[in-house]
Formats: structure tokens, sequence, C-alpha cells
């Protein structure tokens, strides 16, 4: 499994709909609790871009043990990879803000 009874992750705030649910409602009942957290600084943004791909090649070694289902470990895989791109888009977002005011 991605998390065992008992772990904790750390998740944006803004992340895809999916992800959040799975993360607030759906892992909980399996004793998986998770912190929202808002990323301001891109210390923190590399970071959690960090263990994504870290979290990437754990689910592809999952995938290929055999443990679980091979649309478990694609549907983990996709949810990281929208998240991802979610927080991408967000961070260039912000930067162009950042740009306009000080132009």
């Amino acid at each position: 499994a991605l998390a065992k009874a008992g772990e904790h992750i750390v998740a944006q705030k803004t992340i895809y709909g999916g992800s959040y649910n799975l993360l607030a409602h759906t892992l909980p009942a399996y004793g998986i609790d998770t912190t929202f957290v808002t990323i301001i600084d891109f210390v923190i943004f590399g970071a959690v871009m960090l263990i994504t791909i870290a979290d990437m090649a754990r689910i592809q070694s999952i995938a290929k043990s055999g443990e679980v289902s091979d649309n478990l470990a694609i549907y983990c895989a996709c949810t990281l990879y929208v998240d991802f791109i979610y927080i991408f888009v967000r961070i260039v977002t912000y930067l162009a803000i950042l740009y306009a005011r000080n132009k």
C-alpha cells in the first residue's frame, strides 16, 4: 500500500478534488491521517515535488510487485500527476501575477 494505518500524509490544500476526497474522507477510515497545507514557499514546493517523484516511484514498484491491482496503481499515479500539473500551473500563475505587479 502507499501508506499504512498510523502513517501521516501532508498535502496541499488546493489539490484535485478526487485526491482531496481520497485523503480527507476515504483514508482516515483506514487510519491514515492527512494534514492539508498551503504552499507559499518555493523551498516547500521543491520538497513537495521530490516527495511526489518518490511517490511515483513507490507506485511503480507496488504495481510491479502485484500486491495491488494495476488499476489502483494507475489511478494513484494519475491523481499524483494531475496534482503535480495543478501545483505547477498555480506556481506559474502566481509568478505571472508577481511579474505583472512589478512591471
